[in-house]
C-alpha cells in the first residue's frame, strides 16, 4: 500500500517564516526596553522656579547691601545702620555686622588740597589781612552742625587768627578769631559727628570745640613748652608721642588723651 504523504504548499512555509520574522522584530523594543537602564527624570521645574527666585532675592539683597553700606559711609544715619546690619545677617555676615556696629562711624572731610590759594585769597579779603611775608595758611577739612567747611589757621606778621570757612571759602561757618596754637589736625572726639580741633598750644594739648557762639576750647594735661613730642588726632583720641626722654616731658612712648564730660583726660 502506498501512503500519500501531505505536502504543504510552499507559500504557507513562506508565511510562517514571514510572522516568526515579523514577531521578533515587533518584540525587540519590547525586549530592549527591559534590557536598557532607566533614564534619569529631568530637572524638576518647581525646584528649578524656586531655586532662581531664591538667587534672585539673594542678589537683590547683596545690591542692597552695598547701597545701604555707601549711605552709611557718607552719613552715618542710625537707622541705616539699623537696616544694613538686618541685611548682613541675613546673608550670614554676622561678624562683619557686629564689628559695623561696634566701629565708630567717621563721616568723610572735604580736602584742602590745590584750594589754599583761593580759600587764602577770600580770607584775607574778607578780614583784611595782608598777605606778607610771614603768611602761613593751615587748612583742614572739617565736619560742622551746617555741613563740611574747612579749618583754619592764618599766620602773619601782625596777626594769627582761626576759623571756620565754607567750601568756596566765601563765609564763615565759625567767626574767626585770635589763635590759641598750632593746629595739628581735626578729629571727632565725643562721637557727636561734629569735628574738634587738635590744637598743640603753649603749655598743654588743647581741644576745641565749635559753639554755636563760637570755639570752645578745652585745655589738656599741662604740657611744659620745651617739651619735644608730636600731637596728632587718631580716631577718637589724641595721641602724644615722645620719642627720647626729657626733662619737663611724659615718659617715652605713645599717650592717648580723651574728651570725657567735658574735659581732656590722659588715658595712660
Amino acid at each position: 500500500m502506498t501512503s500519500i504523504r501531505s505536502k504543504k504548499p510552499a507559500y504557507v512555509a513562506l508565511a510562517v517564516t514571514v510572522v516568526v520574522v515579523v514577531g521578533a522584530i515587533v518584540g525587540l523594543p519590547r525586549l530592549s526596553a527591559y534590557l536598557e537602564p532607566p533614564t534619569k527624570p529631568g530637572p524638576d521645574p518647581i525646584l528649578a522656579l524656586i531655586r532662581f527666585e531664591a538667587q534672585q532675592a539673594a542678589n537683590f539683597r547683596d545690591d542692597r547691601i552695598l547701597s545701604r553700606l555707601r549711605v552709611y559711609r557718607s552719613s552715618c544715619d542710625p537707622s541705616v545702620l539699623a537696616e544694613l546690619t538686618t541685611l548682613m545677617r541675613e546673608a550670614k555676615h554676622d561678624t562683619q555686622a557686629s564689628a559695623l556696629e561696634a566701629e565708630p562711624c567717621q563721616l568723610p572731610r572735604p580736602s584742602c588740597a590745590g584750594r589754599e590759594t583761593k580759600i587764602g585769597g577770600a580770607i584775607a579779603r574778607r578780614h583784611q589781612l595782608v598777605r606778607d611775608a610771614e603768611w602761613e595758611l593751615v587748612c583742614f577739612g572739617v565736619n560742622t552742625k551746617t555741613g563740611p567747611g574747612f579749618a583754619v589757621t592764618v599766620h602773619t606778621a601782625v596777626a594769627d587768627v582761626r576759623g571756620i570757612t565754607s567750601l568756596d571759602g566765601e563765609r564763615d561757618l565759625v567767626p574767626f578769631s585770635a589763635s590759641r596754637g598750632t593746629l595739628v589736625g581735626v578729629t571727632d572726639l565725643d562721637g557727636d559727628h561734629i569735628d574738634e580741633l587738635v590744637t598743640a598750644g603753649a603749655s598743654s594739648i588743647v581741644a576745641t570745640q565749635l559753639g554755636d557762639a563760637g570755639f570752645v576750647d578745652i585745655k589738656g594735661p599741662p604740657i611744659a613748652a620745651d617739651c619735644k613730642a608730636a600731637i596728632a588726632p587718631a580716631g577718637d583720641k589724641i595721641v602724644l608721642s615722645v620719642a627720647e626722654k626729657q626733662p619737663h616731658c611724659p615718659s617715652p612712648g605713645r599717650h592717648h588723651y580723651a574728651l570725657r564730660n567735658a574735659a581732656l583726660v590722659a588715658l595712660d
